[in-house]
């Protein structure tokens, strides 16, 4: 699957803010609601779904992607939560909750960790933000029973993951915690070396769920025959 082409900054590296207009049209962006039906949609069958986000590497489009598919499923009255266990918090500074705790906290065991969740403006949509405790690192063991009390909450559960070749999490989350993974490419920026190491890692410590790729900021028409050569 494909997604057009994002504005870049004069860093050439790609920025977003809630009020880009990236994320205030009220029409659905085509491309976008093709990326929900086919990866999000057909999970509908799955009571609350759970989908898994990541990259190869940072700054890839993963947050964005996440952004987004959360407000297109706002906007098909679905309840949707965010959580932000990567890319340095960068998901909960979107949304100013950079001092709040949040899912790097769990280890504290908190009474009810859906009460770090916080509604955003977005209809229905919440943040389980990155948390104070970030240094602290992220065990899978501490995720696994969390994300199991969070999601029968929430109609769908979208996890900001860390790019698979900086944490092996995408990969741990295969084991019985995600009902599908999403892996995001930026186009003209990815090397097919860096791929082929990810998809190692993937193949290494994962287990066989469903994965979709997202080939992101893509500038022109790719024959599909050139998907085959990673």
């Amino acid at each position: 699957m494909d997604i057009i082409s994002q504005q870049k900054t004069t860093s050439g590296q790609v920025k977003w803010t809630l009020d880009h207009p990236f994320f205030k049209t009220e029409k659905p962006d085509p491309v976008f609601r093709s990326i929900y039906e086919k990866s999000i949609l057909q999970l509908q069958a799955t009571p609350h779904p759970v989908v898994g986000v990541f990259s190869s590497i940072p700054r890839e489009g993963c947050t964005s992607i996440v952004l987004k598919l959360a407000q297109m499923a706002s906007q098909n009255q679905k309840t949707v939560l965010i959580i932000d266990t990567g890319n340095g918090g960068e998901l909960s500074r979107y949304f100013n909750l950079s001092g709040h705790r949040g899912i790097h906290d769990i280890r504290d065991k908190p009474s009810n960790i859906a009460d770090m969740a916080i509604p955003t403006k977005w209809q229905g949509v919440s943040v389980l933000p990155f948390g104070l405790a970030a240094n602290t690192g992220l065990p899978y063991q501490d995720l696994k029973p969390a994300i199991a009390e969070l999601k029968p909450q929430w109609d769908l559960t979208l996890i900001d993951l860390p790019p698979i070749l900086e944490s092996l999490l995408a990969a741990h989350l295969s084991d019985g915690v995600v009902d599908k993974l999403l892996w995001v490419i930026a186009a003209h920026r990815t090397r097919r070396e860096t791929i082929l190491r990810a998809q190692a890692e993937l193949r290494t410590y994962g287990q066989p769920i469903p994965l979709e790729t997202i080939l992101n900021m893509r500038q022109f028409f790719i024959p599909k025959g050139l998907y085959r050569f990673f």
